[in-house]
């Protein structure tokens, strides 16, 4: 799963996508994560989320949980948590 809502500047992802897939779905819309750790990208957001793996890359950006600035869970069911 991957939504931007353009207006807000919001960028969804579910934490089982790959940091690649991610990247990729940004870059296709022209953006830049800033994220690059020294880590196989191939790793689900959650893998980089729940290590909180440096940013060995680029210090001035932080662990992909520097990045974040909201989290929504939701149940399997489709309701939020």
């Amino acid at each position: 799963m991957f939504s931007l809502n353009k207006q807000s500047r919001l960028v969804t992802v579910a934490a089982e996508n790959t940091l690649a897939e991610l990247k990729k779905d940004l870059a296709e819309e022209g953006l830049y994560l800033g994220y690059y750790p020294l880590d196989d990208p191939s790793h689900t957001i959650n893998h980089y989320l729940m290590r909180r793996i440096a940013n060995l890359y680029h210090y001035k950006y932080g662990s992909i949980a520097d990045l974040v600035s909201s989290l929504l869970v939701e149940l399997p069911d489709g309701r939020p948590f």
